[in-house]
């Protein structure tokens, strides 16, 4: 349905800040991978703005903070891919990752 597609655009080319897109590459709730890359080629120059993609080959549509289970692959009746293993790798490298980002774009020292 390309008009609730439209509708639900995030307009990421408005964003004058740095974006971290985190994505699992067995997504089985939608493409994560691929919709990120089109959010990438819409942002205008995502190198200078200090854009990064994580895509983790064997994580699903599931990456949270490393304290939480990651051998359930499914949620709710909807399964979310990849492995327990791929989740687990997938949500400690994404948390270093989040806070790393953070840090260097936030400027935040107390």
């Amino acid at each position: 349905d390309r008009a609730a597609a439209g509708k639900a655009e995030i307009h990421v080319e408005r964003i004058e800040a740095p974006i971290l897109f985190v994505s699992g590459n067995d997504d089985q709730m939608w493409p994560a991978a691929e919709m990120t890359t089109a959010l990438e080629r819409r942002r205008a120059q995502p190198s200078r703005l200090g854009d990064q993609h994580l895509n983790f080959a064997d994580a699903g549509h599931i990456i949270r903070p490393p304290f939480t289970p990651t051998t359930i692959t499914w949620t709710e009746g909807m399964y979310s891919g990849g492995t327990p293993e791929g989740n687990a790798k997938a949500s400690v490298e994404a948390w270093a990752n989040i806070l790393r980002f953070l840090d260097e774009h936030l400027n935040l020292r107390v």
